[in-house]
């Protein structure tokens, strides 16, 4: 590329960025690689129908991935795969996705301003309860039980597992070590740096390169947070999921689990017609991303 570096393409959803960002912190990795600018994620290309830069993709010598089906054809893993010169490093990782802390999630409802929706307050809302009644009802420690908790962590976990059989990147295992004890996601598909920093770890030990031994100050995957319900943290004996934890609610706006949950119930009261929404069926599984 005319600086003396390898190319490196990485081929990824959102989590492209935390990938990037932290292999740029790596002097090691910045001597031998420069990292390409002009891939777009894979969710774009799919969602745009956007054509990729075939002539950049022949010329990696790193190619860092999340795999794509057959289905998407000049998309897809295998086609972009055959592209790349003999000599390219090549490097996979799995689509990450943990809602351990996070049973209530569900996918955000049209018209709702926010990027998730919360199955509980979603039906308490339909079936008429008062703001009051809804905060009392999450803020309690017997929402959820130890054991369907315990189950849904496990379920997780095993479809991460599962994904990581064909993937040279593997964290199931560092997330089910840690995850009480640190904060390893913003939210079901949004790691959080010390998450970030094992990726990107396991990558320059693949390229034979030193470790980081830090992640970055400033979170990258952070446009917003989940709150962690009370009787989560409790149940699963999550360490820092305290009273006094500020959620990223906006941009620029960090709240309590009291204030999130006060605002949120706001908001989504107002995309709620009770009369009109009482029969439907909320699926609270979400594992797929």
């Amino acid at each position: 590329m005319g600086n003396g570096k390898e190319p490196c393409i990485i081929y990824a959803n959102c989590q492209e960025s935390i990938i990037r960002q932290n292999l740029l912190r790596s002097e090691d990795f910045n001597s031998k690689f420069t990292i390409c600018c002009k891939m777009p994620r894979n969710y774009e290309a799919i969602q745009q129908n956007l054509q990729l830069p075939e002539h950049l993709i022949q010329e990696a010598k790193l190619f860092v991935y999340q795999p794509l089906g057959k289905e998407y054809e000049k998309l897809s893993t295998n086609y972009l795969l055959n592209l790349l010169p003999s000599d390219c490093i090549c490097i996979s990782l799995p689509y990450i996705y943990f809602n351990g802390y996070w049973p209530q999630y569900i996918k955000s409802r049209p018209g709702f301003d926010i990027a998730y929706n919360d199955s509980n307050i979603a039906e308490l809302l339909k079936s008429g309860k008062t703001k009051a009644e809804i905060l009392k009802i999450i803020s309690s420690s017997e929402v959820y039980d130890v054991q369907f908790l315990l189950k849904r962590v496990e379920d997780t976990l095993n479809e991460l597992q599962r994904r990581e059989v064909e993937t040279d990147v593997k964290v199931s295992k560092f997330i089910r070590q840690n995850f009480r004890n640190l904060n390893l996601f913003h939210s079901v598909n949004h790691p959080a740096n010390v998450l970030g920093l094992e990726i990107a770890n396991q990558i320059l030990a693949y390229l034979g390169l030193y470790h980081l031994s830090s992640s970055a100050e400033e979170e990258i995957l952070y446009g917003y947070s989940f709150p962690i319900y009370p009787s989560v943290a409790q149940k699963l004996s999550i360490e820092f999921a305290t009273p006094a934890m500020k959620y990223r609610f906006s941009y620029d706006k960090y709240l309590t689990f009291h204030e999130y949950l006060s605002e949120f119930i706001d908001r989504l009261a107002e995309v709620i017609d009770p009369a009109a929404e009482a029969s439907e069926q909320l699926n609270n599984l979400g594992v797929d991303v």
